[in-house]
């Protein structure tokens, strides 16, 4: 009975790996290839790209990587993500234009 639940849990353990999202800014060679599309030369591409520029913020950063083009951008693009605590990215910032904008023209004396 304990063999059958524990090769249960093996089958099942590689669908768990294969739902989870990968972060193209931590990830390594062997984590950026279990995305389609991308083999080993191009996991190295992205890898040496990240390196040079600093972490990926959106696709459009992904796209400017020598190998990786639109149709490899579509295959992936739900299977990565560019966020999370060991990125580097700052945490997004609020946008606070229409303060600034408000604050400035009361400053001037102008009113609602």
């Amino acid at each position: 009975m304990k063999r059958l639940a524990a090769l249960a849990f093996a089958s099942l353990a590689p669908v768990g790996v294969a739902l989870a999202a990968v972060n193209v800014n931590t990830a390594d060679r062997d984590e950026l290839q279990t995305l389609k599309g991308i083999d080993a030369t191009r996991a190295q591409a992205i890898i040496d790209y990240r390196a040079k520029n600093g972490p990926f913020r959106s696709l459009d950063d992904l796209d400017k990587v020598h190998g990786i083009g639109k149709p490899t951008l579509t295959a992936i693009r739900k299977d990565i993500t560019f966020t999370g605590d060991d990125t580097g990215l700052p945490p997004m910032k609020k946008d606070n234009r229409a303060e600034d904008r408000s604050d400035a023209r009361a400053q001037r004396g102008y009113t609602k």
